[in-house]
Protein backbone atom coordinates (compact mmCIF):
# COMPACT_ATOMS: atom_id res chain seq x y z
CA UNK A 1 0.00 0.00 0.00
CA UNK A 2 1.44 3.60 -0.67
CA UNK A 3 1.58 6.14 2.29
CA UNK A 4 3.58 8.50 0.45
CA UNK A 5 2.95 10.61 -2.36
CA UNK A 6 5.90 12.57 -3.78
CA UNK A 7 5.31 15.12 -6.79
CA UNK A 8 6.94 17.06 -8.68
CA UNK A 9 5.51 20.74 -9.78
CA UNK A 10 6.21 22.15 -12.82
CA UNK A 11 4.41 20.07 -15.77
CA UNK A 12 3.18 17.84 -13.49
CA UNK A 13 1.18 18.92 -10.58
CA UNK A 14 0.96 22.62 -12.55
CA UNK A 15 1.18 23.06 -15.87
CA UNK A 16 3.96 24.72 -17.59
CA UNK A 17 1.22 27.39 -18.52
CA UNK A 18 -0.22 27.86 -15.08
CA UNK A 19 1.04 29.52 -11.93
CA UNK A 20 -0.78 27.21 -9.42
CA UNK A 21 -2.50 23.94 -9.08
CA UNK A 22 -5.42 23.25 -10.05
CA UNK A 23 -8.41 23.55 -7.23
CA UNK A 24 -8.99 19.41 -8.62
CA UNK A 25 -5.12 18.93 -7.54
CA UNK A 26 -5.56 21.02 -4.22
CA UNK A 27 -8.66 19.18 -3.23
CA UNK A 28 -6.70 15.51 -4.39
CA UNK A 29 -4.09 16.36 -2.26
CA UNK A 30 -6.67 16.56 0.81
CA UNK A 31 -8.11 13.81 -0.18
CA UNK A 32 -4.77 11.82 0.67
CA UNK A 33 -4.10 13.13 3.60
CA UNK A 34 -7.75 12.89 4.79
CA UNK A 35 -7.35 9.09 4.85
CA UNK A 36 -4.03 8.75 5.86
CA UNK A 37 -1.67 8.87 2.89
CA UNK A 38 0.85 11.53 3.44
CA UNK A 39 1.22 14.22 0.26
CA UNK A 40 5.02 15.83 0.20
CA UNK A 41 6.82 16.95 -3.53
CA UNK A 42 10.15 16.74 -5.27
CA UNK A 43 11.10 19.46 -6.83
CA UNK A 44 13.68 22.26 -7.99
CA UNK A 45 11.78 24.91 -6.48
CA UNK A 46 11.86 25.99 -2.57
CA UNK A 47 9.51 25.00 0.26
CA UNK A 48 7.97 28.38 0.55
CA UNK A 49 7.95 28.89 -3.18
CA UNK A 50 5.95 25.61 -3.48
CA UNK A 51 3.68 26.90 -0.91
CA UNK A 52 2.77 29.53 -2.82
CA UNK A 53 2.02 27.63 -6.08
CA UNK A 54 -0.47 25.65 -4.02
CA UNK A 55 -2.52 28.35 -3.69
CA UNK A 56 -0.80 29.43 0.30
CA UNK A 57 -1.72 26.02 1.94
CA UNK A 58 1.45 25.44 4.03
CA UNK A 59 -0.11 22.26 5.36
CA UNK A 60 0.22 20.68 1.82
CA UNK A 61 4.57 21.36 2.36
CA UNK A 62 5.42 19.65 5.63
CA UNK A 63 7.27 16.93 3.61
CA UNK A 64 9.20 16.92 0.60
CA UNK A 65 12.24 17.23 -1.36
CA UNK A 66 12.89 20.85 -1.99
CA UNK A 67 15.82 23.03 -4.25
CA UNK A 68 16.29 20.35 -6.08
CA UNK A 69 17.95 17.78 -2.79
CA UNK A 70 19.07 21.26 -1.12
CA UNK A 71 15.84 21.48 1.22
CA UNK A 72 14.46 18.42 2.89
CA UNK A 73 10.92 18.39 5.19
CA UNK A 74 9.85 15.43 6.82
CA UNK A 75 6.05 16.15 8.77
CA UNK A 76 7.07 20.30 9.33
CA UNK A 77 10.80 19.89 10.28
CA UNK A 78 13.70 20.79 8.07
CA UNK A 79 16.33 18.03 7.87
CA UNK A 80 18.26 19.10 5.25
CA UNK A 81 19.33 22.77 4.42
CA UNK A 82 21.94 22.86 1.96
CA UNK A 83 22.03 26.67 0.35
CA UNK A 84 24.41 27.64 -2.60
CA UNK A 85 27.92 28.97 -1.51
CA UNK A 86 27.68 32.73 -1.78
CA UNK A 87 30.96 32.50 -3.68
CA UNK A 88 30.00 29.75 -5.86
CA UNK A 89 27.33 31.41 -7.50
CA UNK A 90 29.33 34.65 -7.42
CA UNK A 91 31.43 33.11 -10.23
CA UNK A 92 28.63 31.18 -11.51
CA UNK A 93 27.23 35.13 -12.33
CA UNK A 94 30.20 36.42 -13.64
CA UNK A 95 30.79 33.67 -16.39
CA UNK A 96 27.14 34.08 -17.51
CA UNK A 97 27.07 37.59 -17.51
CA UNK A 98 30.51 37.36 -19.72
CA UNK A 99 27.88 34.89 -21.97
CA UNK A 100 25.48 36.45 -24.78
CA UNK A 101 23.45 34.04 -25.06
CA UNK A 102 22.04 32.81 -21.41
CA UNK A 103 21.38 33.61 -18.30
CA UNK A 104 21.83 32.36 -14.48
CA UNK A 105 18.74 32.87 -12.43
CA UNK A 106 18.40 32.63 -8.90
CA UNK A 107 15.24 32.50 -6.98
CA UNK A 108 15.38 33.75 -3.61
CA UNK A 109 13.48 33.57 -1.01
CA UNK A 110 11.88 36.66 1.09
CA UNK A 111 13.73 39.15 -0.98
CA UNK A 112 9.97 40.76 -1.80
CA UNK A 113 9.36 41.64 1.99
CA UNK A 114 5.83 41.82 0.49
CA UNK A 115 5.86 37.99 -0.43
CA UNK A 116 6.52 36.01 2.30
CA UNK A 117 5.57 33.11 0.24
CA UNK A 118 7.32 32.64 -3.48
CA UNK A 119 10.46 33.67 -4.43
CA UNK A 120 11.83 36.46 -6.43
CA UNK A 121 13.75 35.88 -9.53
CA UNK A 122 17.11 37.54 -9.23
CA UNK A 123 19.42 38.61 -11.87
CA UNK A 124 23.29 39.14 -10.86
CA UNK A 125 25.42 41.50 -12.91
CA UNK A 126 23.44 41.62 -16.16
CA UNK A 127 22.98 43.83 -18.94
CA UNK A 128 19.32 44.79 -19.57
CA UNK A 129 18.91 44.46 -23.13
CA UNK A 130 20.55 41.11 -23.16
CA UNK A 131 17.84 40.04 -20.25
CA UNK A 132 15.07 41.70 -22.20
CA UNK A 133 15.82 39.91 -24.83
CA UNK A 134 16.44 36.74 -23.59
CA UNK A 135 13.23 36.53 -21.48
CA UNK A 136 11.18 38.06 -24.03
CA UNK A 137 11.40 34.44 -25.84
CA UNK A 138 9.66 33.03 -22.52
CA UNK A 139 6.20 34.82 -22.58
CA UNK A 140 3.16 33.85 -24.22
CA UNK A 141 2.41 35.98 -27.15
CA UNK A 142 -1.71 35.36 -26.51
CA UNK A 143 -1.75 35.13 -23.12
CA UNK A 144 1.01 37.79 -21.80
CA UNK A 145 2.06 35.26 -19.30
CA UNK A 146 5.78 34.64 -17.60
CA UNK A 147 7.58 32.18 -16.03
CA UNK A 148 9.61 35.28 -14.83
CA UNK A 149 7.31 38.18 -13.61
CA UNK A 150 8.85 40.56 -10.94
CA UNK A 151 12.44 39.92 -11.68
CA UNK A 152 15.24 41.94 -9.78
CA UNK A 153 18.29 43.31 -10.82
CA UNK A 154 21.29 43.80 -9.13
CA UNK A 155 25.18 44.07 -9.20
CA UNK A 156 26.46 41.70 -6.65
CA UNK A 157 25.12 38.06 -4.75
CA UNK A 158 22.97 39.35 -2.18
CA UNK A 159 23.62 38.47 1.53
CA UNK A 160 21.38 36.10 1.92
CA UNK A 161 20.75 31.85 1.72
CA UNK A 162 20.18 30.80 -2.13
CA UNK A 163 18.78 27.46 -3.25
CA UNK A 164 17.35 27.66 -6.40
CA UNK A 165 19.45 28.36 -8.80
CA UNK A 166 18.61 27.63 -12.73
CA UNK A 167 20.20 28.55 -16.33
CA UNK A 168 18.16 30.15 -18.92
CA UNK A 169 19.11 29.81 -22.55
CA UNK A 170 18.30 32.02 -25.45
CA UNK A 171 16.19 30.06 -28.14
CA UNK A 172 14.76 27.32 -26.22
CA UNK A 173 15.51 24.04 -26.06
CA UNK A 174 17.07 24.02 -29.40
CA UNK A 175 19.93 25.44 -27.86
CA UNK A 176 20.33 23.22 -24.78
CA UNK A 177 23.47 21.76 -26.29
CA UNK A 178 24.82 25.08 -26.31
CA UNK A 179 24.54 25.57 -22.78
CA UNK A 180 25.69 22.82 -21.62
CA UNK A 181 28.96 23.04 -23.69
CA UNK A 182 29.29 26.81 -22.14
CA UNK A 183 28.85 25.87 -18.43
CA UNK A 184 30.54 22.42 -18.28
CA UNK A 185 33.64 23.97 -20.13
CA UNK A 186 33.87 26.46 -16.47
CA UNK A 187 32.01 24.25 -13.88
CA UNK A 188 32.91 20.72 -14.76
CA UNK A 189 32.31 19.76 -10.96
CA UNK A 190 28.61 21.02 -11.17
CA UNK A 191 25.54 20.01 -12.76
CA UNK A 192 22.95 20.72 -14.74
CA UNK A 193 19.38 18.70 -15.15
CA UNK A 194 17.17 20.15 -17.76
CA UNK A 195 13.88 20.25 -16.51
CA UNK A 196 11.97 22.72 -19.01
CA UNK A 197 12.22 24.20 -21.96
CA UNK A 198 15.72 25.56 -22.59
CA UNK A 199 15.89 25.69 -18.76
CA UNK A 200 17.70 23.66 -16.35
CA UNK A 201 18.63 23.68 -12.61
CA UNK A 202 21.99 24.43 -11.44
CA UNK A 203 23.52 22.31 -8.48
CA UNK A 204 26.34 21.72 -7.20
CA UNK A 205 29.20 18.17 -7.33
CA UNK A 206 25.92 15.42 -7.87
CA UNK A 207 22.88 16.86 -5.76
CA UNK A 208 20.10 16.66 -7.28
CA UNK A 209 16.71 15.07 -6.34
CA UNK A 210 17.33 11.74 -5.75
CA UNK A 211 20.57 12.76 -3.52
CA UNK A 212 18.48 13.25 -0.34
CA UNK A 213 15.56 10.39 -0.92
CA UNK A 214 17.77 7.81 1.63
CA UNK A 215 17.16 10.44 4.46
CA UNK A 216 13.64 11.25 3.72
CA UNK A 217 12.63 7.28 3.81
CA UNK A 218 14.88 7.18 7.26
CA UNK A 219 13.53 10.18 8.56
CA UNK A 220 9.62 8.92 7.86
CA UNK A 221 9.98 5.41 8.56
CA UNK A 222 9.59 3.88 5.07
CA UNK A 223 10.65 1.43 2.52
CA UNK A 224 10.70 2.50 -0.85
CA UNK A 225 7.96 0.43 -1.96
CA UNK A 226 5.38 2.27 0.13
CA UNK A 227 6.28 5.95 -1.96
CA UNK A 228 4.89 6.51 -5.45
CA UNK A 229 6.72 9.36 -7.26
CA UNK A 230 4.93 11.62 -10.09
CA UNK A 231 6.83 13.15 -12.73
CA UNK A 232 7.40 14.16 -16.11
CA UNK A 233 10.99 15.86 -16.52
CA UNK A 234 14.81 14.77 -17.26
CA UNK A 235 15.42 16.15 -13.68
CA UNK A 236 13.78 13.38 -12.08
CA UNK A 237 14.97 10.81 -13.53
CA UNK A 238 17.53 10.16 -10.99
CA UNK A 239 14.81 9.56 -8.29
CA UNK A 240 12.58 7.53 -10.70
CA UNK A 241 15.50 5.37 -10.79
CA UNK A 242 15.32 5.09 -7.15
CA UNK A 243 11.84 4.61 -6.79
CA UNK A 244 9.87 1.79 -8.81
CA UNK A 245 6.48 3.09 -8.26
CA UNK A 246 7.24 5.66 -10.61
CA UNK A 247 4.56 7.16 -12.84
CA UNK A 248 4.84 10.28 -15.65
CA UNK A 249 2.51 12.08 -17.04
CA UNK A 250 1.16 12.08 -20.60
CA UNK A 251 3.56 14.16 -22.49
CA UNK A 252 6.23 13.62 -20.31
CA UNK A 253 10.09 14.27 -21.37
CA UNK A 254 11.10 10.79 -23.28
CA UNK A 255 13.41 9.77 -20.94
CA UNK A 256 10.89 9.84 -18.12
CA UNK A 257 8.16 7.95 -20.04
CA UNK A 258 10.15 5.20 -20.91
CA UNK A 259 11.74 5.45 -16.74
CA UNK A 260 8.01 5.10 -15.80
CA UNK A 261 6.14 1.91 -13.94
CA UNK A 262 2.42 3.29 -15.89
CA UNK A 263 1.40 6.57 -17.97
CA UNK A 264 -1.24 9.14 -16.17
CA UNK A 265 -2.91 12.08 -18.12
CA UNK A 266 -1.02 15.36 -18.47
CA UNK A 267 -0.95 17.99 -15.89
CA UNK A 268 -3.33 19.96 -18.65
CA UNK A 269 -6.03 16.99 -18.18
CA UNK A 270 -5.10 17.24 -13.97
CA UNK A 271 -3.72 13.46 -14.28
CA UNK A 272 -1.64 13.72 -10.95
CA UNK A 273 -5.02 15.23 -9.27
CA UNK A 274 -7.36 11.80 -11.31
CA UNK A 275 -4.58 9.40 -9.72
CA UNK A 276 -4.65 11.07 -6.81
CA UNK A 277 -8.13 11.03 -6.18
CA UNK A 278 -8.24 7.14 -7.16
CA UNK A 279 -5.65 6.36 -4.88
CA UNK A 280 -7.12 7.98 -2.08
CA UNK A 281 -10.57 6.35 -2.96
CA UNK A 282 -8.70 2.87 -3.34
CA UNK A 283 -6.89 3.16 0.28
CA UNK A 284 -3.56 3.61 -1.20
CA UNK A 285 -3.83 0.11 -3.67
CA UNK A 286 -1.83 1.58 -6.19
CA UNK A 287 -2.83 -1.08 -9.03
CA UNK A 288 -6.20 -0.37 -8.26
CA UNK A 289 -5.71 3.04 -8.95
CA UNK A 290 -4.17 3.11 -12.14
CA UNK A 291 -6.59 0.70 -12.80
CA UNK A 292 -9.42 3.30 -12.38
CA UNK A 293 -7.91 5.77 -14.45
CA UNK A 294 -8.73 6.78 -18.37
CA UNK A 295 -5.79 6.58 -20.42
Amino acid sequence: MIKLVLADMDGTLVPFTSETASTRTLASINALRICGIEFGCATGRTNKDVTAHLSYHPEYTTTGIYASGKQVFVRGEQILSQPIPSDVLAEVARVAAQSDDWLLIPFIDGFDPERPYGTVPVLIGEDVVKVDRILSGKVDPETGFSLWPGRVMVDEVPDVDVFCVGALVEGGQANIGSLYEQFYASFPDMNLMNSADGWCDVNRGTTNKSTPFPLLLDAMGLEVDDVVFLADSENDIELMKLIPNSLCVAGGAEAALEQALSVIPSAEDDGPAQFMEALAACGGDLSAALATLDR
